[in-house]
């Protein structure tokens, strides 16, 4: 965090499909929080604060520090799934605010690991976290996100990422023919397959859509429009088998990425998978093969196991992490992952 403290401060989660908010009145006060909005019920950031917070509430913030879905590049941001173009200056002038700070919501999300007890999570497989070990924090959602937490000694550095876009080959797993015969049906949306392409909301839909095709079910039979969480529905109803069959590769095929990215950073202090969709999908998660493709990595298949995977159970989660950031900034290190304004 750069500059002064400025309470009370305003913190946000900021999602294409909900936005979340919390005041911090002063550095020793609770956290209050308020109910979700839907983002694209509003023109703007501003219009969401005011309905959301401010008629709420006699309090008015000094800082805003806001976890965006979206990335963090020039002056403006520009949501990934949603309408609004968030302008900075625009935000300090129409909220009488004195600093704003803005990062990417995996951060965020990181920094709501960190304010989460363990015992608090849900968890799959065994392992065991090294309490200053190194940090993964991903989620699939409308896009998939990643953040890396690295502990210096004296203070969490939060290192922002982007997964979504890289390759996602299949026929590594144990089930190598099953993935192999899916390739053909498959959308590509970069002409490669990526990570978004299949663990996400959409690419669930793709998976499911390929999963009819690759069957043979009717050569001009186009399979039937169903989003993701429909598919994710009919799977636990157990009533749809195109549905459970995309389910469980989804399902694989984030324990693989999940357990790639481990082992890329050694994340001794484990992997903590976050986000709605994850959480919604958890019970189906858990009965898949997601660990033991987070394992299948060897000769390095004993580290693997070596570490845990959580999954955070928590809406609120990056709200609280944000509350504990701007209440001990020094414990934070945010250099790389976030952008200051003042007034």
């Amino acid at each position: 965090m750069v500059g002064n403290i400025d309470f009370p401060v305003l913190v946000g989660d900021v999602g294409g499909t909900n936005s979340r908010f919390g005041l911090v009145r002063d550095i020793h006060s609770a956290l209050e929080l308020f109910d979700p909005v839907k983002t694209n019920d509003y023109s703007d950031l501003q219009s969401a604060i005011d309905d959301a917070v401010l008629s709420r509430t006699s309090i008015i913030p000094k800082r805003l520090v806001l976890g965006i879905a979206g990335p963090i590049s020039g002056t403006q941001y520009q949501l990934t799934n949603a309408h609004w173009n968030i302008k900075p200056e625009e935000i300090l002038r129409d909220l009488a605010l004195k600093s704003a700070e803005f990062m990417n919501d995996f951060p965020a999300q990181a920094l709501g690991v960190l304010a989460i007890d363990r015992d608090e999570m849900l968890r799959i497989g065994g392992g065991t976290a090294s309490k200053f070990g190194t940090r993964v924090v991903l989620g699939p959602g409308t896009s998939f996100g990643i953040a890396t937490l690295v502990y210096t000694g004296r203070r969490w550095i939060i290192i922002p990422g982007e997964a979504a876009c890289a390759d996602l080959g299949l026929g590594s797993g144990r089930n190598r023919q099953f993935e192999l015969n899916l390739q053909p049906h498959l959308t590509r949306t970069c002409g490669r397959l990526t990570v978004e392409d299949m663990i996400t909301g959409s690419g669930l839909e793709n998976l499911y859509q390929a999963v009819w095709l690759s069957r043979g079910v009717g050569e001009f039979i186009e399979p039937p429009a169903m989003s993701a969480a429909q598919i994710s529905a009919a799977a636990e109803q157990e009533n749809n088998e195109v549905a459970i069959a995309a389910v469980a590769l989804f399902s694989t095929l984030l324990g693989r990425v999940a357990g790639n990215i481990a082992l890329t950073v050694a994340a001794t202090g484990g992997v903590y998978v976050t986000g709605g969709m994850a959480h919604k999908m958890f019970s189906l998660i858990e009965q898949s093969e997601f660990r033991e493709e987070f394992e299948h990595k060897e000769p390095q298949n004993k580290l693997a196991r070596a570490i845990p995977t959580f999954f955070v159970n928590r809406e609120m989660a990056a709200v609280e992490g944000l509350a504990n950031y701007v209440r001990t900034p020094a414990s934070y290190d945010l250099s790389l992952a976030s952008a200051f304004f003042k007034e």
